[in-house]
């Protein structure tokens, strides 16, 4: 299984930018001669190509089964299609219980990521025996 957040509402996220050394100022980079709705079309495109590579069962595919995730504007989360920031799942021969480990995010906008349908989906597999949150 593998959550996925749809890209509709993808842009820079200038509060997570402030001390993370990982991502680069727009203005240092060379996307940032791309318009917004251009970028937007770019990471969509990616994205349905990676959607399709996990989910296709034929030649090339990985036969993953994909669940997914509205990401709108009124979210107020412009990099949420990285949930992996956020929590992490862990088997029995990892730490001796199916485990789903919940992490902090520093930039308030980052929070709101944590959203309620996620957490069901992930508590609807039935299989993690303990939350670390």
């Amino acid at each position: 299984h593998v959550l996925m957040v749809a890209p509709t509402a993808f842009s820079a996220n200038a509060d997570a930018a402030l001390d993370n050394h990982y991502m680069r100022r727009m203005d240092d980079s060379s996307l940032s001669n791309k318009s917004a709705t251009t970028l937007r079309e770019q990471v969509l495109r990616e994205y349905n190509a990676l959607y399709t590579a996990l989910v296709s069962r034929g030649e090339g595919g990985a036969g993953v089964r994909a669940h997914l995730f509205t990401h709108d504007d009124h979210h107020g989360t412009p990099d949420a299609v990285f949930p992996n920031n956020w929590f992490s799942t862990h088997t029995d021969l990892e730490v001796g219980q199916c485990t789903l480990v919940l992490y902090p995010m520093k930039p308030l906008n980052r929070r709101k990521e944590r959203r309620n349908e996620f957490l069901s989906r992930l508590h609807a597999f039935q299989r993690y025996t303990h939350v670390a949150d």
